[in-house]
């Protein structure tokens, strides 16, 4: 069974433009070590609520899910930012 990439859904709902995707995934490539929400986020691509709902999505395997909204929580947190919720 496949399984949609973030990416691939954020272009299939239409909440990201297919030259955005292409930036994230290219700063990916130079060595960016941060998941693909953790950079579309940082560069306003989406908000964190879309990607809170992009990875609530049953198409997305669950280790996306659960690194990313690790990643975000400890981002926020080392920012000062203390209203992410954990779910």
């Amino acid at each position: 069974m496949y399984q949609e990439k973030i990416g691939e859904y954020l272009l299939r709902t239409e909440e990201m433009y297919p030259r955005q995707v292409e930036n994230v995934l290219l700063r990916q490539q130079c060595g960016d070590r941060r998941r693909f929400g953790e950079i579309a986020v940082d560069l306003r691509y989406i908000d964190r609520k879309t990607l809170e709902t992009c990875l609530s999505a049953s198409d997305l395997p669950l280790w996306t899910k659960r690194k990313t909204d690790k990643s975000l929580r400890s981002s926020a947190s080392d920012r000062g930012i203390s209203s992410f919720k954990e779910s």
